[in-house]
C-alpha cells in the first residue's frame, strides 16, 4: 500500500467515526478541477473533500506543516504541495519559492488532476465566510492563461455541532464554472482580474454555507428546522434542509433581530431554557 492510500484510508475512518458525513450536488470526477473549500474544521477538512469528491486532490498546505513529526509526515504522504506563506517567514517560509508551487499545480491540473484549497487560508469558528486570500484565484487564471482547461468546484462544509462526536455535517458542492472569461482582463490588468475572481469564488462558497453566528444563533437554526421536519411528519434530503437553514440564517433571523428583538430575545431564550426543561 503507497503512502497516498493509507493515508487517505485513516482519514476516511476519522470522518466516519467523527461525524455522520452527506454530499449535496455533484463534484466533478474527471478532468482538471481546482477545488476550491470553506474550513471550519482544521485537519478533518481534506479527509472530508477525499471521502465525499470521488477521487482524490491534491492539497495545498502551509509550509510549516512539512517539518512536523506527525503531521509532517501525513500531508507529505498525501501529497500536498507546499505554500511558502509570507506570514510564516518567520517559522522559516520564504515566500519567494511560491514560483515552484504554481508550476507544481499547473503541472498537476494540466495532467487532468484535481487540486484543492481552503482561500480563507486559515480555520475557524467563526460562523462567517472570512475574506478570501488571492491565491485560489491567481492559481485559475495561471493555469487558464496557459490553455488548461481548468474548471473551479465551490465546496462548503457545514458542521450541524462541531464539538460534537457523530454529529451531522453536510458538504455540498457548486456546479462547476471556468476561469476562461476573466483570463482576458488577467492578461491586461492581473489585480482586476484577481480581485473579480476572488469575488466570484466567495460568492458560490456562500451559496453553499449557512452564515450564522455559531454559538446561539446555530443552534436556533437548527431547532428551528428540527420543529419543522417534525411538523411534516418526516425527514427531507440533505439539500432541501440545507437550503432551509440557509433561509432561516440569512432572512428570518436577521428580519427578527432588525423588526421584532423582543421576538428575536424571546426566542433566544426558549431554545436557552428548553434543555433544562428536557432534563427535569
Amino acid at each position: 500500500m503507497t503512502a497516498g492510500r493509507l493515508v487517505w484510508g485513516l482519514g476516511r475512518l476519522a470522518v466516519a467515526g467523527y461525524c455522520r458525513a452527506e454530499r449535496v450536488g455533484h463534484p466533478r470526477r474527471d478532468a482538471p478541477v481546482l477545488v476550491v473549500a470553506t474550513h471550519p474544521n482544521g485537519l478533518l477538512d481534506p479527509p472530508m473533500i477525499v471521502a465525499t469528491a470521488g477521487r482524490t486532490p491534491r492539497f495545498l498546505a502551509k509550509s510549516t506543516l512539512f517539518p512536523m513529526p506527525l503531521v509532517g509526515w501525513f500531508v507529505r504522504g498525501a501529497g500536498a504541495i507546499p505554500v511558502y506563506r509570507r506570514v510564516d517567514v518567520g517559522a522559516g517560509a520564504d515566500a519567494s519559492r511560491n514560483t515552484g508551487m504554481f508550476a507544481a499545480v499547473d503541472h498537476a491540473l494540466a495532467d487532468g488532476e484535481a487540486v484543492c484549497l481552503f482561500p480563507e487560508g486559515t480555520t475557524h469558528s467563526r460562523g462567517t465566510i472570512d475574506p478570501l486570500k488571492t491565491g485560489a484565484a491567481r492559481i485559475a487564471l495561471s493555469a487558464a492563461s496557459e490553455g488548461i482547461p481548468v474548471r473551479i468546484v465551490a465546496v462548503g462544509l457545514n458542521f450541524d455541532r462541531k464539538a460534537e462526536l457523530r454529529s451531522a455535517a453536510t458538504i455540498a458542492y457548486g456546479r462547476p464554472f471556468s476561469p476562461a472569461p476573466f483570463v482576458e482582463r488577467f492578461t491586461a490588468d492581473a489585480h482586476d482580474a484577481v480581485s473579480a475572481l476572488t469575488a466570484e469564488i466567495a460568492s458560490r462558497l456562500r451559496d453553499l454555507v449557512i452564515e450564522v453566528e455559531p454559538v446561539r444563533e446555530a443552534e436556533l437554526v437548527h431547532a428551528l428546522d428540527r420543529i419543522y421536519t417534525a411538523a411534516r411528519h418526516g425527514g427531507s434530503d440533505a439539500a432541501s434542509a440545507l437550503a432551509r437553514r440557509q433561509r432561516l440564517a440569512e432572512r428570518l433571523l436577521p428580519a427578527l433581530r432588525r423588526d421584532r428583538p423582543e421576538a428575536y430575545d424571546a426566542l433566544i431564550g426558549s431554545l436557552a431554557r428548553y434543555p433544562r426543561r428536557l432534563a427535569r
